[in-house]
């Protein structure tokens, strides 16, 4: 597997990493209410999500809309992340001032690493109709891969490679307790609205979900379910390569590096919190 957002996170320096795959648990949102699907078992590899990179993003297309994830909100020019391994044995990946080059350079790092998403997954679903389509996305759900205790050992890992990055957009935001086995999604607080949503091909919608755990180490995916007039369909989202990967982060030591052009990786003088 690799970074699910190595390419958001070089682009609009966000973050994001995932890992394995296994037994699958669902759970689902749709209309007002939050509906529990019960658990059960599939094929070790789970359902195949089907993206294909564009542009050096990925996409997931259906014939008459296309879904683009992204992780981390863009406002940050930090990638942070959970290695589940000491802080003795990670040292920073080999970079320089070549994009494709540092791209391919952090992929490699986080396979090798089996790096994370410390606590908490910031996924964004930028959702487009194709001209002169609508679609209405009727509710998603979360489908765990695996679900593993957390790491006996682990380093909270900050990469600070720039500053004063990103910009704001108006989002859908969940959220979801990737320690509860349902997955539902539930409207943030400062949400006031819920599925159904109708999209068209100049009115796109961004599904923003904040997914957080304590205890999980989870690797898992999206399903988004959508109506197209009388066609009915559900489109499995994921990084890319590989699934959505979070554990927790809170215990363990930490180590981070800033990159400098001229000197290469330092280690930092302090944490980086914004």
């Amino acid at each position: 597997m690799i970074i699910a957002a190595v390419t958001a996170a070089l682009a609009q320096w966000t973050t994001g990493i995932f890992g394995t795959t296994g037994d699958r648990l669902l759970g689902l949102v749709t209309g007002n209410d939050p509906v529990t699907v019960a658990g059960r078992h599939a094929a070790p590899l789970g359902p195949r999500a089907g993206g294909k990179q564009v542009a050096g993003m990925w996409r997931f297309e259906t014939p008459n809309f296309a879904i683009v994830p992204t992780q981390g909100t863009g406002t940050s020019c930090l990638v942070t992340t959970m290695v589940p391994r000491p802080a003795a044995e990670i040292s920073p990946p080999e970079w320089t001032d070549d994009w494709e080059h540092n791209q391919a350079a952090l992929e490699a790092w986080a396979v090798a690493n089996r790096a994370g998403d410390p606590d908490t997954t910031l996924l964004r679903l930028t959702v487009t109709a194709k001209p002169g389509k609508t679609v209405v996305l009727e509710g998603a759900r979360s489908i765990f891969l695996t679900r593993a205790p957390k790491p006996r050992t682990g380093t909270l890992v900050q990469f600070q490679i720039g500053s004063g990055c990103g910009a704001h957009v108006d989002v859908r935001s969940f959220t979801t307790d990737l320690d509860d086995a349902a997955g539902l999604w539930r409207p943030a607080k400062v949400e006031k609205s819920n599925f159904p949503y109708t999209v068209k091909n100049d009115e796109p919608e961004i599904l923003e979900l904040t997914a957080r755990t304590k205890a999980c180490d989870c690797a898992w995916q999206v399903e988004l379910a959508w109506t197209d007039g009388a066609n009915k369909g559900k489109t499995i989202v994921d990084a890319g390569d590989g699934p959505f990967h979070t554990l927790p982060a809170k215990g363990y030591p930490r180590a981070a590096w800033a990159y400098d052009k001229d000197t290469g990786w330092q280690l930092a003088p302090g944490w980086v919190t914004s």
